[in-house]
Order: structure tokens, then sequence, then C-alpha cells
């Protein structure tokens, strides 16, 4: 069972940092100092789940009327399942509880074709964040 979890509790908010640490800093090579920042007290922590098991976390910038979806990552050995996909729209399905229809965010070059099919369209020049090529990237409500 798939479950999009909001982290309330200390053991759950540990387990979204370390999910974000082997992706990011290990994987990635990304600074402790670039991944965790001044925005994570302003940010809501998700964790999702894969039949019981945390394998993806990502935090949401609810801002005046859109929300940046960030830090959006899903541990390696789950890629390709299918379960990115469904982790961003659940992700989005919050926000939309909350009456956020707009969302942006920064994604790493080359996952641009998977926010692609998800409905995001570029929104700005390539620019670097921790050394990695990044979009800007947003979604628009349907008319």
């Amino acid at each position: 069972m798939n479950k999009l979890v909001l982290c309330t509790t200390k053991d759950e908010l540990l387990e979204h940092y370390l999910i974000r640490k082997a992706v990011f800093i290990d994987e990635q090579k990304v600074s402790y100092k670039d991944e965790y920042d001044f925005q994570e007290k302003e940010a809501l922590p998700y964790l999702y789940f894969y039949r019981g098991k945390a394998i993806g976390a990502a935090r949401i910038k609810i801002e005046e009327d859109f929300a940046k979806l960030e830090r959006i990552c899903i541990l390696k050995p789950y890629r390709g399942l299918g379960l990115g996909k469904k982790f961003l729209e659940e992700l989005m399905a919050y926000a939309v509880n909350l009456g956020i229809k707009r969302f942006v965010l920064g994604a790493q070059a080359y996952a641009v074709p998977f926010y692609e099919k998800l409905g995001f369209i570029i929104a700005g020049d390539l620019y670097f964040d921790a050394g990695i090529p990044h979009y800007k990237m947003k979604k628009e409500p349907l008319q």
C-alpha cells in the first residue's frame, strides 16, 4: 500500500532527513550545508511509503497562491516503478485540498521529461543549485 504522510513525529522527521541524505548527500554529493537550509522550518515535510516502508521524501512550502514542491526524492532501489508519479500526484492533491492550484519546483535537468509528463512546463533558464543543473518549472490549474 502506498501512503503519503505529513511528518508529525521525531521518528518520521528523522526518516525524512535520512532519505534526503541518502539521495542528495550520499548519492548526488550535495553538501549538508546546501541540503539542509533555513527553509526547513517553513516547509511541510512528507514521507512516502511503499508496502509499509518509507521510500520517498519531499517538502512543500505554501506561498500566497502556489505551492513550491521541494527536495522530492525516492530511494534508488524504488525508482522506475512508477512510484515517483504517484508520490508527486499525492503531494499536489494535498496542496489542492488546502486550496492551492498552482505549483512550482526546481527540477534537476535530467528529470524535466518526468515533470513534463505530469503537466509541468519550464519557466526559466538553466541554473545551478548545489552544482547540479536545474530548471524552474511550473504547473498552472486547468482552465
